[in-house]
């Protein structure tokens, strides 16, 4: 089987919902599964994503909104949008809103499946880091633990932690900006919570340096963000 993914699926229909989250849960996904986008952003900080299935229609903000704004914050977020409508400027509307694949409604569990198979290569974390170092030089977060290990010790994570540190792993380059790494804080971008992001960072790098990995994990990126500089695998 494929490397298992962590999947939002937002669908306003209980039986619909429950029904595909099943069926994913069987093929080694973990799946969270809600009703609106609000919902997703209670959880997010809770959870890492890789995919994001949504459909338009929800109640509050609608799936394109939602889609535009994740494709923002988490850049290689696969997303793929389900719609009743078949209209071409529908499916036009959600790959402007950032969407991977447009799937029409009614559609089939295998249509699915497909259409997540074809986009796991592309969501798999950056592997540009892994390709000088050992698999016994990397760190591992254990994510559903909140635990960061390395080659010296182990150690407990925060879940804000788990997410800045999740969030450059999985990220282009594995670098992000200012804003992205605060939307995934669940804060807004003002001075207060920029502050409190070089906290965060200056904690998840003792914490790195504190099980083994070298000074500098993780690079300022002057006016800009942040990035990576040490492999972390996500288990």
């Amino acid at each position: 089987m494929n490397t298992p993914l962590s999947i939002a699926l937002i669908e306003e229909y209980a039986e619909l919902r429950d029904f595909i989250a099943s069926e994913l849960r069987l093929l080694g996904h973990k799946v969270l599964a809600i009703d609106s986008a609000e919902s997703l952003n209670d959880a997010r900080g809770l959870q890492t994503i890789d995919l994001m299935i949504t459909d338009i229609n929800l109640p509050g903000e609608d799936g394109l909104s939602l889609a535009r704004r994740m494709r923002q914050v988490q850049p290689n977020i696969g997303i793929i949008i389900m719609t009743a409508r078949s209209g071409a400027e529908d499916r036009s509307s959600s790959y402007d809103s950032g969407a991977d694949i447009c799937l029409t409604k009614p559609l089939g569990f295998d249509e699915l499946s497909a259409a997540i198979s074809s986009l796991m290569r592309r969501i798999k974390p950056d592997s540009s880091l892994y390709e000088t170092t050992t698999s016994a030089d990397r760190l591992k977060l254990h994510l559903t633990k909140l635990k960061l290990s390395g080659k010296v010790g182990i150690v407990d994570l925060t879940t804000a932690e788990t997410a800045v540190l999740v969030g450059l792993a999985n990220a282009p380059s594995n670098q992000l900006d200012y804003w992205q790494l605060i939307e995934l804080l669940n804060k807004q971008f003002d001075d207060k919570s920029q502050r409190l992001l070089e906290v965060q960072i200056s904690r998840v790098r003792g914490k790195m340096l504190q099980i083994g990995a070298p000074a500098g994990s993780i690079k300022s990126l002057r006016l800009k963000g942040y990035q990576l500089c040490y492999p972390v695998e996500i288990i």
